[in-house]
């Protein structure tokens, strides 16, 4: 599992690499929670090396974002493997192809 952030324009940008299911579930939901008590306008989560994601990976960010939701803080996803964007497709989370074009979304 590779787990990263940084921070573009008060935007905290999250890239999940690797599997992200029951066994890597702990480590990414400590990140969540560190990250959710500072104050970031916004959220991305790039998936770009996501390779699989289950139903509790999907659980995980699914709650990530209705938590920031309930704070009014907007968390988008970006760059997902076809088949992992098919899962997502009717989620009420917004998706961009790329970073750049996410950050832009927050810019608007």
């Amino acid at each position: 599992m590779e787990l990263s952030y940084r921070i573009e324009n008060d935007i905290c940008v999250i890239l999940l690499g690797g599997e992200v299911i029951l066994d890597t579930l702990s480590e990414i939901e400590r990140l969540f929670d560190e990250l959710s008590e500072r104050n970031f306008g916004g959220y991305i989560l790039n998936l770009s090396q996501t390779t699989a994601i289950d139903s509790l990976g999907i659980g995980l960010i699914s709650h990530f974002f209705q938590y920031m939701k309930q704070h009014q803080i907007q968390v988008v996803l970006c760059q997902l493997h076809p088949l992992i964007r098919w899962v997502f497709k009717n989620n009420i989370i917004l998706m961009y192809e790329t970073e750049a074009d996410a950050l832009v979304g927050f810019a608007c």
